[in-house]
């Protein structure tokens, strides 16, 4: 389904939320342009887009927008990362 209501994720995270120092939802600007926000002068940090799939929808949608998974393309698209 391309519209669905999306995944809360508040009880999972409200026990750890007085140790968090920043939260983003990722929209303009994806991870790469939401973590340089948060993250402290000297702190740098890894992610590793390997490390999860992109949903099924997702795949749909480039095959019809001729969006090509790189990092120029799908990512900055769908804003993740």
């Amino acid at each position: 389904m391309l519209l669905d209501v999306h995944t809360s994720y508040v009880a999972a995270v409200a026990p750890v939320l007085p140790h968090v120092h920043a939260l983003a939802h990722i929209t303009g600007g994806g991870i790469a342009g939401n973590l340089v926000r948060v993250l402290p002068a000297g702190c740098e940090a890894v992610v590793d887009a390997r490390a999860w799939s992109w949903p099924p929808v997702f795949r749909v949608l480039m095959r019809a927008g001729e969006v090509s998974l790189g990092r120029c393309a799908a990512y900055s698209t769908w804003a993740s990362g």
